[in-house]
């Protein structure tokens, strides 16, 4: 059964999904006035989260799905350019090894979480990693990647490129 829309009893603003949400509905008011406003021939990204540390150096874009989930073709787009420009800022030293943008797929309550990280291929192509390759996440090392600090696991440490 697909939902229609409804507004807040309370304040009349639109509601929307928080997990899950439709082609349709953008997580924040702006990205709704500029999808119901100007003809889709652009990609429109939100990205789930930005974690930076500062006493790490580490940055972690994150595009967030449900287990299963697939990425937008804005996404698919869009987030190669943010790992490779995110490759830029470690070469220069800007960042720790350890940033990067990644794919996390995850259902509540959240306590565990199969991470994929955005890679370059031999042909140059930065993709979001196999989802053979993904890793998954729990307890200490989940707290540490949601939080900026090191990791230490396969395919979450070094440079990506």
């Amino acid at each position: 059964m697909a939902c229609g829309r409804t507004d807040c009893p309370s304040c009349g603003h639109p509601l929307i999904h928080q997990i899950n949400r439709g082609n349709g509905e953008s997580s924040s008011a702006y990205g709704q006035h500029i999808h119901d406003t100007y003809p889709q021939d652009f990609f429109w990204a939100d990205v789930d989260g930005v974690i930076y540390k500062l006493a790490t150096g580490i940055m972690r874009i994150v595009e967030h799905k449900p287990v299963g989930g697939s990425l937008r073709k804005s996404q698919t787009n869009i987030l190669p350019m943010l790992a490779a420009a995110l490759d830029v800022l470690v070469v220069e030293e800007v960042l720790n090894q350890d940033s990067g943008v990644f794919l996390v797929e995850s259902d509540p309550p959240f306590d565990s979480a199969r991470v994929r990280r955005y890679r370059r291929e031999e042909d140059g192509k930065w993709v979001p990693g196999y989802a053979r390759d993904a890793v998954e996440l729990t307890g200490n090392d989940l707290r540490n990647f949601e939080t900026g600090m090191p990791v230490d696991r396969d395919g979450l440490t070094g440079r990506a490129a």
